[in-house]
C-alpha cells in the first residue's frame, strides 16, 4: 500500500521513474521545444522588466536554456533529476552562463521560471467520506485505490486548502464525494521561492490551467486526473507499471496565486500563453516568426498553457 505522493515519486523520480530512465524530447513536447522563439520572447520580456539573471527550475533537456542563456548575464537551473542534469550539461557546455545550483540567489533580483514544474510535483490525494477526510492509496497487490483516515500530519494543508475553496464556492467538492489533489508541495515551492529571492525579483509559471477558479484535479472514483504520455501520444494510465511513461496534470493555478497573494506578493499576470506571447511580440512591434503559430494558436499550445506572472515587492 503506497499513498499517491510515494506513487508519483516511485513513476517520475525515483532511480526506476521516467526522469531517470528516458529521453524526455522522445515522450513529450514543451513550447521551449516546439519553438525557438519561445526562448527569444521571454528574453525580449525578462529584458523589459530589468531582469537578465535567469533560474530555471526543471529545464529538461536544457533545449530552453540553450537558447535563452545567450542572452542573459547569469542563467541558473535547479534541477532534482540526475539524468535531465547530464543531459543539460552535456547540451550546455559551450554556454558559459550556464551553471547548476539548488541554492537560490538572495542578494540580487531574479527572473525565477518554471515551466511544466507544478503539473507533474508529488502531492497526496484525498477524499471525503461522511464529511472525514480519507487519503487515497494505491494498493500494489491487489491493483486497485483503497482508503484510508488522513494522518493528523496533512490536517493543516487540508484546511488551508479548505479555505481557498470555500473563497471560490468550490467547497462542495466533498460533499460529492470527488477526490482530489491537496497542492502542499506546490505551495511549498513556491513559499521557498518567495522567501528565498530578493525584492524586485519576479517569477514566471508556465503550466496546464483552467481560465476560471476550478477544482482542477478532481476525479470520480473510475477517472483518476493523472493523464499518461508516451512517445508523445496520450495512453491509457499504466497503474503499476511506471517508468516508462510520463505522467502530468492540471496545475491549480489560482491556488498558487493565492498563496502568493497572502504572503505579500502580487499577481501581476494570468491568461493563456498565446496571447501573453501575441502582447510581447505587439511590443516588439514586429511580425511572429512561423515557429510561433504552434505557441499562439488556441487549438495547439496557445490555450492550453497558461501564464502567471508574480511579483515580490
Amino acid at each position: 500500500m503506497i499513498s499517491f505522493d510515494e506513487l508519483l515519486y516511485q513513476a517520475l523520480y525515483s532511480p526506476q521513474g521516467f526522469y531517470e530512465q528516458c529521453d524526455i524530447d522522445e515522450h513529450f513536447i514543451t513550447p521551449s521545444i516546439a519553438s525557438r522563439s519561445h526562448a527569444q520572447l521571454l528574453s525580449s520580456w525578462a529584458g523589459q522588466q530589468g531582469l537578465t539573471n535567469i533560474v530555471e527550475y526543471g529545464a529538461g533537456s536544457g533545449a530552453l536554456a540553450q537558447h535563452w542563456a545567450p542572452l542573459c548575464q547569469s542563467y541558473q537551473i535547479v534541477e532534482k533529476s540526475h539524468r535531465c542534469q547530464q543531459a543539460q550539461e552535456q547540451r550546455l557546455k559551450e554556454v558559459p552562463q550556464v551553471f547548476h545550483d539548488l541554492s537560490l540567489p538572495q542578494d540580487t533580483p531574479v527572473l525565477v521560471f518554471l515551466q511544466e514544474v507544478f503539473d507533474c510535483l508529488e502531492e497526496v490525494a484525498v477524499s471525503f467520506e461522511s464529511q472525514k477526510a480519507q487519503e487515497v492509496q494505491w494498493d500494489t497487490e491487489k491493483s486497485l485505490f483503497s482508503k484510508r483516515t488522513l494522518p493528523q500530519s496533512w490536517q493543516p494543508a487540508l484546511h488551508h486548502y479548505q479555505d481557498f475553496l470555500a473563497q471560490y464556492a468550490l467547497d462542495n467538492c466533498w460533499k460529492r464525494g470527488q477526490m482530489f489533489f491537496i497542492p502542499h508541495h506546490a505551495r511549498a515551492l513556491l513559499a521557498h521561492i518567495f522567501t528565498t529571492i530578493a525584492p524586485g525579483s519576479k517569477v514566471l509559471i508556465v503550466d496546464y490551467g483552467k481560465e476560471q477558479p476550478a477544482l482542477s484535479h478532481s476525479w470520480s472514483t473510475h477517472e483518476p486526473p493523472l493523464r499518461a504520455y508516451k512517445y508523445h501520444q496520450l495512453v491509457p494510465v499504466p497503474w503499476g507499471q511506471w517508468g516508462q511513461v510520463d505522467l502530468t496534470y492540471d496545475v491549480d493555478l489560482y491556488y498558487l496565486m493565492y498563496c502568493w497573494q497572502q504572503w505579500g506578493g502580487q499577481v501581476a499576470h494570468y491568461g493563456a500563453l498565446g496571447q501573453w506571447l501575441a502582447q510581447i511580440i505587439a511590443h516588439q512591434g514586429t511580425q511572429p516568426e512561423a515557429s510561433c503559430r504552434i505557441l499562439l494558436e488556441p487549438r495547439l499550445m496557445g490555450e492550453c498553457f497558461k501564464v502567471v506572472e508574480l511579483h515580490k515587492p
